[in-house]
C-alpha cells in the first residue's frame, strides 16, 4: 500500500508543480503561441489571432488542472490524515465491474465489488493483475480517493 501511495503523491505533487508554472506565466504574461516561429504561409493567419489563441489555450490548460485538482487533488489531500494514522477501508466480495486491460501487467485498475457485509456496490481503482468478474477478493483502500490495493 505504500509505494501506491507514494505514487500518487507523487502525482500531486507534479500536479502543484505544473500550476506553479501555468501561474507564473499567467504573471509574466508570456505569449504561449508566438507568430514569429511559425511557418511562413500560417504567420499572417497566427499573428492576427494570436491574442485569441493564447487566450484559448490558456483558459484550456487552467480548466484542465481544476479538473485535475477535483478528481485526482483534493480526494488525496483529504487521505493525508487516513495514510498518517494508516486508517484504510476495507471491501470483501464479488467483483461485478472490471476494466479489460492486459492482464499479465500490474496496472491501476478499476473494479466495483459487491461488498459481502453490506451488500452495497463499492467502486474501487486498485493496483494489481488482471481481475475478472465473480472472483472473491478482499482490497484495501483510501476512503476518499478510492485508491488501494488487493489483498493476497
Amino acid at each position: 500500500m505504500d509505494a501506491l501511495i507514494l505514487r500518487k503523491y507523487i502525482q500531486v505533487i507534479i500536479l502543484i508543480i505544473m500550476t506553479i508554472i501555468y501561474l507564473i506565466s499567467l504573471i509574466r504574461k508570456k505569449r504561449w503561441i508566438k507568430w514569429e516561429k511559425t511557418s511562413p504561409d500560417m504567420k499572417q493567419t497566427i499573428k492576427k489571432h494570436e491574442k485569441t489563441l493564447n487566450n484559448c489555450s490558456k483558459i484550456f490548460v487552467g480548466t484542465a488542472l481544476i479538473f485535475m485538482y477535483l478528481v485526482m487533488g483534493i480526494p488525496l489531500i483529504m487521505d493525508i490524515p487516513n495514510v498518517i494514522s494508516e486508517k484504510y477501508l476495507s471491501v470483501e466480495g464479488e467483483v461485478v465491474e472490471w476494466n479489460f486491460s492486459r492482464e499479465d501487467q500490474k496496472k491501476e485498475r478499476s473494479i466495483g465489488i459487491i461488498d459481502s457485509k453490506t451488500n452495497q456496490k463499492v467502486n474501487v481503482v486498485v493496483y494489481s493483475y488482471g481481475i475478472h468478474k465473480g472472483e472473491y477478493i478482499e482490497a484495501v483502500y483510501l476512503p476518499y480517493s478510492k485508491y488501494g490495493i488487493v489483498k493476497e
